[in-house]
């Protein structure tokens, strides 16, 4: 087994977090930084290779698959944007580099994050009392707020420019029915309404204002902390890898769908704390599905199956009330 291996898409699905594999690397970062490995685990699978050393650090190497490219340029951008970011414990990158020269092939580059205690409020959800969840809703729109008013750079992958999300929203659309076809995400009688439910970009996006700073992946698995007697107790947010600068409603994606189950009231605490205005309200339930099936990840099709009785919803107006109504 090689670094090349790992091109192979089945190759890379089968060890990519291999600790076997990988820990002679992880010793080899860590003797370059000065990081005492003491001890190296494996992370929560997701999508590039993490490593946790020491209880102290954390390893995350990019591969080719995935656009590990950009993943790497946009955790690098999104590092330097909540540097001394106080409202939210986030990891900080402590070391950057690569594994090998790109003269020898892809070079895996790496980043080096302080590790964040506790476990995902995916491994706990059942145990947080339902005040609590209304607590963490609340508390997420104002910190998710705050995240949004972060000031953006001029320049790189995270710049304050409409450009790259409005290109990015514009390759959705153009395969989004196809996508949702192939994930049988939705019966055929929704699937058939797709392409005239979705807007034109010129109707989702505002650009009369700035982009926002978007973590873009606000899922169970990347908030974590701790469970004391049903209270959940916040330690920090992880993995940007999915951050843009874009529309806030693209945010509500997963935020709602995963981390709040689609609980409707859940939703409302958070957008009243987050301070949604007005405007942004009128006609959220149609604008928010259109971002829920533009989505690059199958989340209509996961919510769908977890509540198949949407599936009984005559027309995608009516299927947009039921999730996101408010």
């Amino acid at each position: 087994m090689t670094l090349d291996s790992f091109d192979n898409f089945d190759h890379y699905c089968q060890h990519f977090m291999d600790p076997d594999f990988w820990t002679p690397h992880v010793l080899d970062v860590c003797g370059q930084h000065g990081f005492l490995a003491e001890s190296i685990r494996p992370g929560l699978a997701g999508t590039y290779p993490t490593f946790i050393v020491a209880e102290r650090w954390v390893v995350k190497f990019f591969g080719r698959l995935f656009d590990g490219q950009q993943a790497h340029a946009v955790e690098q951008a999104a590092g330097r944007l909540l540097r001394g970011w106080q409202t939210l414990p986030v990891a900080q990158i402590q070391a950057e580099g690569q594994l090998r020269d790109e003269s020898g092939g892809w070079p895996w580059p790496y980043l080096v994050y302080n590790f964040l205690p506790g476990v995902s409020i995916g491994e706990v959800y059942e145990q947080v009392l339902p005040e609590e969840k209304l607590r963490l809703a609340r508390d997420m729109g104002c910190v998710v707020r705050e995240l949004h008013n972060l000031p953006l750079p001029a320049e790189g992958p995270l710049c304050r420019d409409w450009a790259p999300f409005r290109e990015f929203l514009g390759q959705q659309h153009a395969t989004c029915a196809a996508r949702l076809a192939e994930w049988k995400a939705l019966p055929p009688h929704l699937l058939a309404q797709v392409t005239g439910f979705l807007p034109p970009l010129g109707e989702l996006i505002d650009d009369s204002v700035p982009p926002c700073f978007l973590h873009g992946d606000l899922t169970r698995d990347h908030l974590l902390g701790q469970v004391r007697e049903g209270r959940w107790i916040t330690s920090g947010w992880i993995d940007f890898g999915d951050a843009r600068a874009g529309d806030p409603f693209y945010e509500w994606v997963a935020l709602h769908l995963d981390l709040f189950g689609g609980d409707c009231a859940l939703l409302r605490a958070f957008l009243d704390a987050y301070g949604l205005s007005a405007a942004q309200r009128k006609g959220f339930a149609r604008r928010a599905m259109a971002y829920t099936l533009l989505f690059p990840f199958n989340v209509t099709g996961m919510h769908m199956e977890r509540h198949p009785a949407l599936g009984e919803c005559a027309t995608l107006d009516e299927l947009a009330e039921q999730i996101w109504g408010t």
